[in-house]
C-alpha cells in the first residue's frame, strides 16, 4: 500500500527524532537515503524543512528541530523543556541500585527512558558492568503496592492490604490491615516507608497513626471510602514522621546483640536489609547480630530498654546487647539514670554483674 503524505511525515520527524543530537545531527543526504528505502519513493530538501516548519509551529516551543544551513543540511532533535541526559542517568541510576525493583521491571523502566532521546544518547543509559549484589524477583511485592498506594493518596481514598513481616525459620504469616488511611510514601535508610492513620469510628479523627515497610506490603485493595485530609491532620502526620525517622545522632560502635527469632524484623528495619550477612544462630531460637559502626546515643539505648522492659514483664524473648564489654557498661548507667541520678558506681557495678550472669545463665553467652 502506497504511503501517504502524513505517513511520510512522521517516518521524517521519527528519524530525526531517533537519531539526532546536538552533537550528533543527520543530514538531508541520511533522511532522503532513508525515505528511499523505506517507502520507495524520493524526496527533496523542501519537503523535508515543510515537514520540519510544521512540526515547530505545532509543537510551539516546547521541543523543536533546529536546521544548521549547509551542503547538506543538517537537523537535530531538541528539548527546550524537560529532563536531560544527565538527570535521566541519575534517575536510572537510583532505580538500578534498589533491590525493590526486579530485574524485568528495571529492563522496562529502561526501555522507556531510552524513548527521551536519541538511540545514541540512550545507550548511554546501559551499564556495561552487573553491579547487582543481590536480585529481587518477586514480581508480586514491591512496585505493585507502591503504585496502588500512590494512587489511594492521591484520591484519598482508603486501602486494605496484608502486611507480612519476614520471621528467621518459619513461615511468613500476613495480617490483614483494613480501612488504613494513606497519607505520605517516603523513603529513610534506603526502605520506603507507608505513614498512615486509622481513624475513631463516627469521630472523623486520627486514632493511630502508623509505620509500614512498603516491601512487607501485599495484595493491597482500594475502597470507594474517601477519608479527609486537612491541614490539622497532615500536621499530626508530619510531626509523627519526624517522630518515627529521627535519626541516631551519636558515636559510632561495633556492638553484639543476642535477639530471639520473633524480633529479627525489628533488627531489619533498625539495621537495614544487609545486616542479614552479620546474623548466626546462637540456640534453638535466638541469633546473634554484629553491628558495625552502630550510631549509639540515648535515643538507641531507649530502643533497647523498649525490648528489655518486654522480657521483665514475662515474655521470655530476648533482645539485648551482649558486647563488647565497655558497651554494656554504658547501656548499664544509662538504664540507671533512668531509675535514678543517685545511684553509687558500686550499685551501677552490681548491676551490671546481674546483667552478665543473666545473660551466662539463660541464654549461655560467655
Amino acid at each position: 500500500m502506497k504511503a501517504s503524505n502524513f505517513e511520510k511525515d512522521i517516518a521524517i520527524i521519527a528519524y530525526i527524532y531517533k537519531h539526532s543530537s546536538y552533537d550528533e545531527k543527520v543530514t538531508s543526504t541520511e533522511i532522503k537515503e532513508y525515505m528511499k528505502k523505506k517507502f520507495k519513493c524520493n524526496i527533496d530538501k523542501r519537503t523535508i524543512e515543510s515537514t520540519i516548519e510544521s512540526f515547530n509551529h505545532i509543537r510551539e516551543g516546547e521541543y523543536e528541530i533546529t536546521i544548521e544551513k549547509g551542503n547538506p543540511n543538517k537537523y537535530f532533535f531538541s528539548l527546550t523543556s524537560g529532563f536531560d541526559l544527565g538527570e535521566i542517568k541519575a534517575i536510572y541510576d537510583l532505580i538500578y541500585s534498589s533491590h525493590y525493583f526486579t530485574e524485568k521491571t528495571k529492563d522496562n523502566i529502561l526501555l522507556k527512558l531510552k524513548e527521551l532521546f536519541n538511540i545514541k544518547d540512550g545507550e548511554i543509559l546501559n551499564k556495561n558492568v552487573d553491579t547487582h549484589v543481590c536480585r529481587n524477583e518477586d514480581s508480586r511485592s514491591f512496585y505493585t503496592s507502591y503504585e496502588t498506594i500512590a494512587k489511594a493518596i492521591y484520591n484519598r481514598q482508603k486501602i486494605s492490604f496484608d502486611y507480612i513481616k519476614p520471621q528467621l525459620g518459619k513461615h511468613d504469616k500476613p495480617k490483614r490491615n483494613n480501612n488504613c488511611c494513606p497519607i505520605e510514601i517516603f523513603c529513610e535508610n534506603n526502605n520506603y516507608y507507608l505513614y498512615c492513620y486509622y481513624e475513631d469510628k463516627g469521630k472523623n479523627k486520627i486514632s493511630k497513626s502508623f509505620t509500614y515497610r512498603i516491601d512487607f506490603i501485599f495484595n493491597v485493595t482500594i475502597s470507594n471510602e474517601i477519608f479527609e485530609n486537612n491541614e490539622a491532620k497532615k500536621e499530626e502526620v508530619r510531626e509523627g514522621i519526624i517522630k518515627s525517622t529521627a535519626a541516631y545522632l551519636g558515636r559510632d560502635s561495633t556492638i553484639e546483640i543476642l535477639f530471639h527469632e520473633d524480633f529479627y524484623p525489628n533488627i531489619r528495619d533498625k539495621f537495614g536489609n544487609e545486616i542479614k550477612r552479620n546474623i548466626r544462630q546462637h540456640d534453638m531460637e535466638n541469633y546473634i547480630v554484629t553491628v558495625p559502626n552502630c550510631s549509639i546515643s540515648a535515643t538507641f539505648y531507649g530502643w533497647l530498654v523498649g525490648f528489655n522492659t518486654l522480657s521483665k514483664e514475662g515474655n521470655n524473648k530476648v533482645l539485648k546487647i551482649i558486647g563488647p564489654d565497655d558497651e554494656i557498661s554504658k547501656f548499664i548507667e544509662f538504664n540507671c539514670s533512668l531509675i535514678s541520678n543517685s545511684l553509687s558506681q558500686e550499685q551501677i557495678e552490681l548491676l551490671k554483674e546481674q546483667y552478665i550472669n543473666e545473660l551466662k545463665e539463660k541464654y549461655k553467652v560467655y
